[in-house]
């Protein structure tokens, strides 16, 4: 059975509250008390019940992150980066996966909220607008990562994705390239804007004529660039 505050209250002859203060970190307990009850601890291998704490204090102590795959280089820095933040605050990290897929990442929520952690990020890639706006409203903190979705009362981390794709052209046409194409994969928030800077840089360069076409393919891998 798991050792309880009340066991090591009653072998040091203590309050179960002065027990609970020196887990705590309180400052109101003398250094000769608080040694006696770490050693004990110890002596049992106690473990905090940091589910029935998180009853108490409203705290869980872990923030859920949810990304499209787990082996993707991009996603596993920000899980590594995100993890390694969160530490330095005492914080810890849950991570899930939606394998790409928007019902898998619906199913994700929900059970992230489920668990009442104490914040929410998500790398969405599609889910219904509306399960997220769910988490928003439930005082869960939710943040948006990599793609931003119009959800009320949520944060985004992320970059300006028109204006990175309009950079890109524009580096490539100051060093003198002439004809440039855009590759992308399944169409999506990130790849239509970073597409639209693309075309905007050259539109900038050259109006374009109205025959200009546009080559694209609704499954699979798409490819779109200026043809004249």
């Amino acid at each position: 059975m798991p050792v309880t505050l009340k066991e090591i209250a009653r072998d040091l002859g203590v309050p179960i509250v002065t027990v609970s203060k020196v887990l705590r970190n309180h400052e109101d307990i003398s250094r000769k008390t608080r040694d006696l009850v770490l050693k004990r601890t110890r002596e049992l291998s106690y473990r905090p019940n940091l589910t029935a704490r998180s009853l108490v204090t409203g705290c869980s102590s872990l923030v859920g992150l949810l990304i499209p795959d787990l082996l993707h280089p991009f996603f596993a820095e920000v899980a590594r980066s995100f993890a390694a933040k969160l530490r330095e605050q005492g914080l810890y990290l849950l991570i899930c996966s939606s394998e790409g897929d928007p019902e898998l990442e619906s199913q994700q929520l929900e059970h992230l909220l489920s668990r009442r952690l104490d914040a929410i990020a998500v790398a969405s890639v599609g889910a219904d607008e509306d399960d997220l706006q769910t988490v928003a409203n439930s005082g869960t903190p939710l943040v948006l990562l990599d793609r931003q979705v119009p959800i009320a009362n949520a944060h985004f981390v992320g970059v300006n994705d028109l204006r990175v794709g309009q950079l890109a052209t524009e580096h490539l046409i100051s060093i003198g390239c002439k004809r440039i194409a855009h590759l992308r994969g399944p169409a999506n928030a990130v790849g239509e804007k970073r597409f639209e800077g693309y075309k905007r840089a050259q539109e900038r360069r050259h109006p374009v004529p109205p025959r200009v076409r546009y080559r694209g393919f609704r499954q699979g891998h798409r490819e779109q660039g200026f043809r004249r």
